[in-house]
């Protein structure tokens, strides 16, 4: 569009159906949220195209590049899915139902779906020229306006619409598609042609002689055509006989606006937009026919500005394009950056500007009375008419509205009742008056005799009847001090807060004071709400509930609520707050839950600026800051002006948001991947950076965000408004992240967007080299035990020979000396046996003690002869073991056997020794005491063990070592033996089983050689 802007004389007529409720009035321009783009917020400067495609991205392009935009970020796209765009130079955008079509200034075309770019580039079917519009033809085919002609796309071709279409080769401003699927195009030689839905050829257009610049396509059907040269708007439909001009609105030279651009919202009203700024039209047509014309209808066009005359500045003069996004709000392309208007959840009332406070009250009727600081009262209708209303001259401390429907204001030093349209005053006494600044009246309210509780800063309360004003109401258990807020229920009690946080109930002629010790905690008392059973309770540290008993507290998820200034409780139970952080609504199931459950976390919903909040509540005075009127509308007082908001928000976001990952970083470097295979990242990736968005515009500060990465994360992370994800020193894997999103009113896109990637694993990190690894280990630990075992096994050796010395040792001086003693003093006691006569008793008693003396000689010569060859012998375990049941059968009654399970195997000497020592004090014990009738032992050569088991059908023992008498040590000694060779010895007795003794020695220490399972080889 070029810069000479176009022009139309729009005739403003005075307000239609006045006494109409403006409830219903839509919106002016300026009631709508601003929000702008520059250079300096990374805007495009000289936006000169403007659209939204289907995943709710914004479009846009500046002759030096294309751009998108999330709501938060803009980005400049020259390159999609590794494809380079055929020029930067854009004329025009147009968003198809999947993807979006790119028209190029010095001519082709392409078409974006996706990560995929199709390119139609000039001479090969669109012409070498600019190409401007783009328009469906309602067949399933795509127009062209171009500056040579027409030009229509067919299987994948474009080819030119000539005379057979009666179009001609000229430059084609404007082409758009009505709701019927009717074409219709205007070119420079103001020739303006339709082409009916499935039909061949365009139709002539007769409009009167203008240059027709764009048309309008609002949602009745009908299309405006806008015309440049006589500032006309005009109104076309297609008819059996043709098209024929329906209205042709006639300009009004006292009302000219100037604009350059022009597009109908969804609800019906003209937006208008030039040098000036932006503006919002409610257009209508008059009823009347103009006389004296002729075979037309030529009816006068009317627009009212909506509540007067109001224009939005705009981030530049030039305006290129306007656009109505999914969500409702209308951005504006400009010279300077970029504009979006949105309706915001609160209305703002329109007040004169210069007050500072505010104070508000509710009326008996459903009207609202709002007081500024600068001494003017109004009084808004239930019809949201405003109307100023004479009052006392005064800056405004406190409004309140009394139970019989009588406004009263509290200025310096006075208060004022309008009582059936009359101002009547009460005033502090002349001896308090001096005490006292403007504005001063902090609170009153009344009790159910009809007096009132007054409280002036820096004096006290008062109780006031009439023209009598008592200090503290004659009482002297009130606080001596001046409350912050006063409040009174339908029960005739009088509520009272205090600066220290105190508060203090007044109900009949008893006072009660609550303070922290209570659990009442809220700081400085700024609302008291009494309401049925339910008591309200905000300060600046939070809101409190009290059902008579206790204080309860009412949380939410970052702490207390801050800075209440006022409450009030609808008829839903539905709660709603003043905070320093913006209005808050709290549903009736929420304060329900949290009055069940002290630990409850409630929900809610903010508004704030983002919403049309004008500024933030004075927690001193005027009070309360929010009030309801009989409509369920909430009223809330600000520094800078009051707004509202119905019960429930008339504005919601019901557009679930698009959820995208935009991009991959990895260790400084991006990368790219497609949908259908995961994206493989590099050996070693140390730091990982994922950009996610979603698309919602309306107020992106409000999208919230959750992800997880499977094969990392265990759940969800909520992350709030933040749109990266950070992940350092990930493990080698496949993972897939998935990131969710909410739009500013809690509707989430459950699906969201995934993103599945592999971080391939080093040498060191697969899992040949974790085998490798472990066996390397495990041989390690082999050998180290091999060490470990020889060793052990030189030290065994070297122990036994050093026993085997001892022993022989021991047997040599045995035989050396004490068995020569012995033997010598045998010798002398035969002799002097000889000389005693025989037939004396001493000589038997004497050959009777020296056989017994051969006996013992003898079985010591057999030890001697055990310790000089028992561990060199030849004999085999079975062998000794048999050998010494024999011979111990022969003097006991019991029977003896002997059995031998597996291949028998030389055992390691030692093993051989202990083994036997054990088996023989278990053998001797059987014999000896157990009185056995059968002694059986079993020999068990075995894969894992030598196994021997002494087992008799005896009378058994006591196992308790306790029990055991002193110096019997056959048992202590078997369990040491065992030990020593790191042996298992199970004993188990019982008078009805007999006793059992099992040897278990490992294999490894038991045998010597030739085990197919274990070989140990003899150092």
């Amino acid at each position: 569009m070029s810069s000479r802007a176009p022009h139309i004389l729009i005739a403003a007529v005075c307000w239609l159906f006045l006494g109409a409720a403006a409830a219903a009035a839509p919106r002016s321009a300026d009631q709508f949220y601003h929000t702008q783009w520059t250079t300096q917020d990374g805007a495009p400067p000289g936006i000169q195209t403007l659209v939204q495609t289907a995943d709710g991205y914004l479009w846009m392009s500046n002759g030096a590049g294309l751009f998108r935009f999330d709501g938060v970020h803009f980005e400049r796209i020259s390159r999609v899915g590794g494809q380079e765009l055929l020029s930067a130079n854009i004329s025009t955008l147009w968003a198809a139902e999947r993807g979006m079509w790119i028209g190029y200034r010095f001519g082709g075309a392409t078409y974006m779906e996706g990560d995929r770019l199709t390119h139609y580039p000039a001479g090969e079917g669109l012409p070498v020229g600019t190409t401007l519009r783009f328009a469906p033809d309602g067949s399933g085919s795509l127009l062209a306006a171009t500056t040579t002609g027409l030009f229509r796309l067919v299987d994948g071709k474009w080819s030119p619409l000539g005379n057979e279409w009666n179009i001609p080769a000229s430059r084609f401003y404007e082409i758009a598609s009505d709701k019927a699927g009717t074409i219709w195009a205007s070119s420079i030689e103001n020739v303006c042609r339709f082409l009916r839905r499935g039909a061949q050829r365009f139709e002539d257009c007769t409009v009167p002689d203008k240059q027709a610049l764009s048309f309008l396509l609002p949602r009745d059907g009908a299309v405006w055509m806008i015309s440049r040269t006589q500032r006309d708007a005009l109104i076309l439909q297609a008819t059996t006989d043709g098209a024929r001009l329906v209205i042709e609105g006639i300009g009004n030279e006292d009302h000219t606006y100037s604009f350059a651009q022009a597009r109908f919202d969804r609800q019906g009203q003209l937006w208008l937009a030039g040098e000036q700024g932006a503006r919002r039209l409610d257009v209508s047509v008059a009823a009347a026919t103009a006389p004296g014309q002729s075979g037309k209808a030529a009816r006068e066009l009317h627009a009212r500005e909506l509540n007067g005359d109001r224009i939005v500045p705009l981030t530049g003069r030039y305006v290129s394009a306007i656009l109505e996004d999914r969500e409702g709000s209308i951005w504006f392309a400009t010279s300077g950056g970029l504009d979006q208007l949105r309706a915001p959840a609160l209305s703002r009332a329109d007040l004169p500007s210069g007050s500072m406070t505010y104070a508000i009250a509710p009326s008996h009727d459903g009207a609202v009375w709002i007081g500024t600081s600068s001494e003017q009262l109004f009084r808004i209708s239930s019809d949201l008419r405003q109307t100023p209303v004479p009052a006392p001259a005064g800056e405004y401390g406190c409004f309140y509205l009394d139970p019989k429907g009588d406004l009263w204001i509290g200025l310096r030093n006075e208060i004022w009742q309008l009582h059936a349209g009359r101002w009547q005053a009460s005033r502090l006494p002349i001896a308090q008056r001096s005490r006292t600044a403007p504005g001063e009246i902090q609170s009153m309210a009344m009790d159910t005799t009809g007096a009132m509780w007054v409280s002036v800063v820096r004096v006290g309360v008062f109780k006031v009847v009439g023209d009598e004003w008592t200090l503290w109401g004659g009482r002297t258990d009130l606080p001596p001090e001046a409350a912050t807020i006063v409040a009174a229920d339908e029960r005739g009690r009088v509520w009272f807060g205090y600066v220290d946080g105190k508060v203090a109930v007044l109900d009949g002629d008893r006072v009660t004071t609550f303070t922290s010790k209570d659990g009442l905690a809220a700081g400085t008392v700024f609302a008291i709400v009494p309401r049925g059973a339910n008591v309200w309770i905000g300060g600046e540290r939070g809101m409190f509930h009290f059902d008579g008993q206790t204080f309860r507290p009412i949380r939410r998820a970052e702490g207390a609520f801050a800075a209440i200034s006022g409450i009030v409780e609808l008829d839903t139970g539905d709660l709603w707050l003043n905070t320093g952080d913006g209005a808050v609504r709290i549903e009736a199931s929420e304060a329900r839950n949290a009055l069940s459950d002290p630990s409850h976390v409630v929900s809610y919903k903010l508004l704030n600026y983002l919403d049309g909040m004008p500024g933030v509540p004075f927690v001193i005075r005027p009070l309360p800051t929010v009030v309801v009127d009989k409509q369920q509308r909430v009223w809330f007082a600000t520094s800078d002006g009051v707004a509202w908001t119905d019960a429930q928000p008339r504005v919601r976001n019901e557009v679930i948001p698009t959820v995208l990952v935009k991009s991959v970083r990895a260790d400084g470097g991006t990368y790219q991947w497609t949908a259908s295979q995961p994206l493989q990242l590099p050996v070693r990736t140390r730091n990982l950076e994922i950009a996610y968005t979603a698309l919602s515009l309306a107020i992106p500060e409000r999208v919230r965000f959750k992800y997880r990465l499977e094969g990392n994360d265990s759940g969800w992370q909520d992350v709030g408004t933040r749109r990266e994800a950070f992940f350092n020193d990930l493990p080698p894997g496949k993972y897939r992240f998935q990131v969710i999103a909410s739009n500013n009113d809690g509707l989430w896109n459950e699906t969201g967007a995934a993103l599945e990637f592999v971080i391939p694993p080093t040498f060191v990190q697969t899992p040949w080299f974790t085998a490798l690894l472990v066996g390397s280990v495990l041989g390690i630990v082999w050998l180290a035990f091999a060490i470990r075992f020889r060793h052990a096994k030189a030290q065994l050796r070297w122990r036994l020979e050093e026993r085997l010395v001892e022993r022989e040792r021991i047997a040599r001086e045995l035989h050396d000396t004490f068995l020569q003693g012995v033997q010598g003093l045998m010798l002398r006691f035969q002799s002097a046996t000889e000389r005693i006569p025989k037939h004396e008793p001493a000589r038997a008693l004497m050959e009777e003690a020296l056989d017994r003396a051969d006996l013992v000689l003898a079985d010591g010569r057999d030890k001697v002869t055990s310790l000089r060859s028992s561990s060199q012998t030849s004999t085999s375990l079975p062998q000794a073991l048999s050998v010494l049941g024999s011979e111990l059968a022969q003097d006991y009654t019991a029977t003896f056997e002997l059995s031998v399970e597996g291949e028998e195997c030389d055992l390691h000497p030692v093993i051989r020794e202990e083994a036997f020592r054990i088996g023989a004090e278990a053998l001797a014990n059987a014999f000896r005491h157990a009185q056995a009738t059968r002694i059986q032992v079993r020999i068990s050569y075995t894969r894992r063990a030598l196994v021997l088991l002494v087992r008799d059908d005896g009378r058994g023992f006591n196992t308790d070592r306790s029990q055991i008498p002193a110096g019997h040590w056959g048992l202590k000694g078997m369990e040491e033996r065992a030990a020593r060779i790191r042996a298992q010895l199970t004993l188990s007795s019982s008078a009805s089983q007999g006793t059992s003794v099992e040897l278990k020695v490992p294999a490894r220490m038991a045998f010597k050689s030739g085990r197919s399972v274990r070989r140990i080889s003899e150092t």
